[in-house]
């Protein structure tokens, strides 16, 4: 799986979409770790749970931070922020369960204010956020011409 460092600034399918990674980890970089408060992990792992999906997905990720037998997992999480919009494997929820990942405290709150999944709620945020790129493509890509 590609790595970034957390908050950097990722291609983006039109100008007007900031899309930033969090939690794109692997073995071989440094990352914040320490606890986190029990309800941003159980509002994350609901949005986890079935996330809207823009692209599709090049199969599955097994976690590399696992001495033996890596959890798989594929798909991403599109969560609205203030101006952006952050995009996360959704294995997240296992490097925070596993191997101690703190997410930014930005990520948190944008998690924590976050519609439900496939919400209109959502949909609304993630479009005043910036999301009408990844709306667009998603939109094109089910509904070739």
């Amino acid at each position: 799986m590609v790595n970034f460092r957390d908050l950097k600034r990722l291609a983006t399918p039109s100008d007007d979409t900031v899309l930033l990674g969090i939690g794109w980890l692997n073995r071989d970089m440094n990352y914040a770790t320490g606890k986190v408060a029990p309800n941003f992990y159980e509002k994350l792992t609901e949005l986890c749970r079935n996330p809207w999906q823009p692209f599709a997905t090049a199969g599955f990720h097994h976690c590399d931070l696992c001495q033996y037998d890596g959890v798989p997992f594929k798909g991403q999480l599109y969560v609205p922020g203030r101006g952006c919009i952050y995009v996360v494997p959704v294995g997240v929820a296992h490097y925070i369960a596993t191997h101690w990942y703190s997410p930014p405290a930005v990520f948190v709150q944008a998690v924590l204010d976050c519609p439900p999944m496939q919400s209109m709620g959502y949909k609304k945020k993630l479009l005043s956020n910036g999301g009408r790129g990844l709306t667009q493509a998603f939109n094109e890509s089910s509904h070739p011409t």
